[in-house]
């Protein structure tokens, strides 16, 4: 039980990324591998409208989650990258969550009948 505790202490962190708009842009930083990716293409390829993504990114950039800087080659383009601040909570939950499983294996979730 304590380590559902954890695990969902875990999301709070995370506020913002458990809605389908924070999970597409999760997924999306999560996929740069820590390179800045333009945000073009992130706004191209979307569902969700340019500024409702653009607010939700100022609202991660506030928290720490996310930094957004021109290119360096090419100073028109705004290019987005995960912060190590993220990195660390999206690994944290991910060993949380594998250390849950793990216990879910060995000791199986008895419901009533």
């Amino acid at each position: 039980m304590d380590d559902l505790i954890k695990l969902c202490a875990a999301r709070t962190l995370l506020q913002g990324f458990d809605t389908p708009l924070g999970t597409e842009v999760l997924i999306w930083l999560l996929k740069s591998n820590g390179r800045p990716t333009p945000l073009v293409d992130l706004y191209r390829s979307s569902r969700f409208s340019e500024p409702t993504l653009r607010t939700f990114l100022a609202r991660q950039v506030d928290q720490g989650f996310v930094t957004i800087h021109s290119n360096d080659g090419d100073q028109r383009q705004r290019v987005a990258r995960p912060t190590p601040k993220l990195m660390a909570v999206v690994e944290a939950y991910r060993t949380r969550i594998v250390e849950a499983a793990a216990i879910a294996e060995v000791a199986p979730l008895q419901l009533p009948v």
